[in-house]
């Protein structure tokens, strides 16, 4: 055996790596449901607050993507920077739709 390989990391039987793949399935599908219904749920949120003229959505997302480009966010991981950027980047393109972004609009965000 590889001396640099610690013992406790002996090679899984068939049904331990079975259940292992499982549980990595599992925990990436959570992931992505979560991913996706937060996406949802913050996109809406901005949207029926620009539809009601309570804040002004492009000009927030303008600060946000600022924000995080400035350096300032060293506790976030690349991952999490990855997804915040891709989160407003979508919004940017949502809100760039006139009808999306006048105020009254009744548009979901997907």
């Amino acid at each position: 055996m590889d001396s640099n390989v610690p013992e406790n990391l002996l090679p899984l039987s068939p049904e331990e790596t079975e259940k292992w793949i499982g549980e990595v399935e599992d925990r990436a599908w959570d992931a992505n449901a979560t991913s996706f219904a937060c996406r949802f749920l913050l996109g809406n949120l901005l949207a029926e607050l620009n539809a009601r003229s309570l804040v002004n959505a492009p000009a927030f997302l303008a600060r946000l993507k600022l924000a995080l480009s400035s350096g300032e966010q060293d506790h976030l991981s690349a991952q999490q920077q990855l997804g915040l950027t891709s989160l407003l980047d979508d919004l940017q393109l949502f809100f760039a739709t006139p009808e999306n972004s006048a105020a009254g609009s009744s548009s979901s965000f997907h």
